[in-house]
């Protein structure tokens, strides 16, 4: 008898009778199962020597087909990367660039095969954390969808008033800035949750904060409905679950997710400005004063402010306002 037809006995001995393997290639073979993943796809088994000793071997198929519906960031950290790493380790896998390995020692094919089988099955169940069925992985999803999303420099995780709230009793999941106000956002995932969001932004509504604010929840219609009520009284904008942020925040929301406009340097205001250089009080000279005043509403509305600013500090340092008081005094009311 053949080696693999005694490998082909060993595997339908520790598995199942229904599978067999058809050689492709030179020691080269693909073995069939009846076993599939969930979706019913075939599970990708090759069997196959390297440098003279036998392996299964993926070659990359799991992984690729785990990508069609998550990221590859998601397999790598978090709760489904943990998942990922105990199969691994249970089963003794080997990860090589993508291609999940298992070398076959003293002969023991089917324990090998049964055990390759196992690590496929549990790896691939890391495609149903959905966020509907596994809530440890919904604050992952959110923080990842956020942190895609918002440019790092306009985002502060886990936020808290450092003034008001040194302790970080009131904190915000997420505030991104880089706007007039700043946007609160909440991860909600159960009604406990929901009720510290509303204490919080009642705090800060007595602290005299100005912010916007946005609640995105794991799944809305699970929230108590008095929970929710007393909530949505207070939060500006609500998604209903992540799938509705992911698709909507950038319409909703666009100021956010461009890149922050970078502030140019200070410049006090004009009448400052006149008062250091001509060195007058403002009731001697409120002319002059509304004068700059008005060119100050100006330049807010004008991008060329830069050129008044220079204008009228050209104007100062030629002397052209010196004669401010005598002015003043004749129009004095």
């Amino acid at each position: 008898m053949s080696e693999t037809a005694n490998i082909e006995r060993d595997f339908k001995r520790k598995v199942c009778d229904e599978l067999s393997i058809q050689s492709e290639g030179i020691d080269r073979y693909i073995v069939s199962t009846p076993l599939t993943f969930e979706d019913g796809d075939k599970l990708p088994i090759v069997l196959k020597k390297e440098n003279g000793d036998w392996v299964l071997s993926d070659e990359g198929h799991t992984f690729m087909q785990l990508t069609y519906d998550l990221d590859d960031s998601d397999l790598q950290q978090g709760t489904r990367g943990e998942i990922i790493d105990r199969a691994l380790s249970a089963f003794r896998l080997k990860n090589r660039q993508g291609e999940l390995i298992l070398p076959i020692e003293e002969g023991r094919y089917g324990d090998s095969l049964y055990n390759f089988i196992q690590a496929l099955l549990k790896i691939d169940d890391v495609r149903y954390l959905s966020r509907e069925r596994v809530r440890s992985t919904f604050f992952e999803d959110f923080k990842r969808f956020v942190d895609r999303a918002i440019p790092e420099k306009r985002r502060s995780y886990k936020w808290h008033d450092p003034h008001k709230d040194p302790q970080a009793n009131y904190e915000v999941d997420y505030r991104l800035n880089g706007t007039e106000k700043p946007l609160f956002v909440f991860a909600l995932d159960s009604d406990s949750k929901v009720k510290d969001a509303t204490i919080n932004l009642h705090q800060f509504e007595k602290w005299g904060l100005e912010f916007d604010s946005l609640g995105v929840f794991e799944d809305q219609e699970t929230v108590n409905r008095k929970v929710l009520a007393r909530f949505t009284d207070i939060c500006g904008k609500l998604f209903s679950n992540l799938a509705a942020a992911e698709e909507r925040f950038d319409k909703t929301f666009p100021n956010f997710v461009k890149e922050a406009i970078p502030a140019g340097p200070y410049r006090p205001p004009f009448s400052h400005t006149l008062r250091n250089i001509v060195g007058f009080k403002p009731e001697s000279a409120w002319l002059p004063i509304r004068t700059i005043e008005k060119a100050e509403q100006q330049n807010d509305r004008d991008a060329g402010g830069d050129r008044a600013v220079g204008d009228v500090e050209d104007r100062i340092a030629e002397g052209i306002v010196m004669e401010v008081d005598e002015v003043d005094h004749a129009t004095d009311p």
